[in-house]
């Protein structure tokens, strides 16, 4: 069966579980405050996903969740909740209740 997801949103393209949209492919005005240390017009959502994830399940606010679950399929967002060393063990264990997933 062919893929018509191309026809249907011709400006999405789908990467290692992130959906890019073109106007929406840069950090959001609202979340910056969350990458106080970098330069967030430099960070790439494809290659540092797993930095945007971490950060964002660490430090979240609802503006910040809605944002990355618009941007990060969940089964992405739970492999870097249980990969990565940036996240606390509080807030991993929260996220794993959060998306119900075991621990």
């Amino acid at each position: 069966m062919q893929d018509l997801t191309p026809l249907l949103h011709p400006s999405r393209r789908d990467v290692a579980g992130v959906t890019i949209y073109p106007m929406e492919s840069v950090i959001s005005s609202g979340i910056r405050p969350l990458f106080w240390d970098v330069d967030a017009d430099r960070i790439d959502l494809v290659r540092n996903s797993d930095f945007v994830i971490s950060r964002i399940l660490e430090w979240t606010t609802p503006a910040a969740l809605d944002w990355l679950e618009a941007h990060y399929s969940a089964s992405r967002i739970l492999e870097v909740n249980r990969s990565s060393r940036s996240i606390s063990r509080r807030s991993r264990d929260f996220w794993n209740l959060w998306y119900g997933a075991a621990p």
